[in-house]
């Protein structure tokens, strides 16, 4: 497959704080790789890193050196939704902050209005466009950060941890939503602290103390157990169960699937 982002032998320090030593990793496209940082040391600052939003050496994304006479058309390919919520709304008005955005990336109104009815309404967030950004909660923020994004129709889509606030039903139908374009070749790295949302996705990479622990398919990244938990990192719930019937002899495999799992032992 091709390779959507290379990086090799990255360094990173805020003035003496040395955030990355060396790091070397590779995102194939059409990936959806979860990343977690197990000692909340450097994961917003990669996800700035890979959004072009900091300069570093030594990337290559879409195939080429990243520098500054191409990081303008890179960035181009990238949707970024930022840790930093507040700093991605421009006016007051929610609809007319979506608007003054997308057109800024070059979507005729026409389009916007096609994306709002793809999106937002079957979400059940219509209500949200009335509003004042002032009137909406950190989630319904992020909801709408993530909705720009989306109708943007990048190539790689980043996520710095944003579902920490979204409501537990919202967040399934955007996982839902996400893994729909993933499948249409849409490339999303959901940087996160939750494991569970491991499960959303293809492929797991793990981080601590400034190193590269773990860079695998989900159902060989739970293969490895003593990268959690040696380094602390809670495992998903279903995957925990099944290590334990697993255990007791009650299951043969580990179970990604919840559903699969009550049927396993069902039978």
């Amino acid at each position: 497959m091709t390779k959507i982002i290379e990086v090799t032998n990255l360094s990173f320090s805020y003035g003496r704080h040395k955030i990355f030593d060396n790091i070397s990793f590779q995102i194939e496209e059409g990936n959806f790789t979860t990343i977690i940082d197990a000692d909340n040391n450097g994961k917003s600052t990669l996800a700035n890193i890979l959004a072009c939003n900091l300069d570093s050496q030594n990337i290559k994304m879409f195939g080429k050196n990243v520098n500054s006479k191409n990081i303008t058309n890179i960035r181009k390919k990238i949707s970024f939704v930022s840790e930093n919520i507040d700093g991605m709304f421009i006016v007051d008005n929610v609809l007319d902050n979506i608007n003054f955005i997308l057109k800024k990336r070059h979507l005729s109104e026409e389009i916007i209005h096609k994306k709002i009815n793809e999106i937002i309404i079957p979400l059940k967030k219509k209500n949200l466009l009335r509003k004042n950004i002032n009137e909406l909660s950190l989630g319904e923020k992020y909801f709408i950060a993530i909705f720009i994004a989306l109708a943007s129709e990048p190539r790689l889509l980043i996520l710095d941890n944003c579902f920490s606030m979204i409501d537990g039903v919202t967040k399934k139908k955007i996982f839902v939503l996400l893994k729909s374009l993933n499948k249409k070749g849409m490339t999303i790295l959901n940087f996160t602290s939750d494991c569970d949302d491991c499960l959303e996705g293809t492929n797991i990479l793990i981080l601590s103390h400034s190193k590269i622990l773990l860079s695998k398919p989900i159902e060989e990244a739970f293969l490895n157990l003593s990268v959690f938990e040696e380094n602390k990192i809670s495992l998903p719930f279903v995957v925990d169960l099944s290590y334990k019937l697993k255990y007791y002899g009650k299951i043969e495999k580990i179970c990604l699937d919840k559903k699969k799992l009550v049927d396993k032992i069902w039978q």
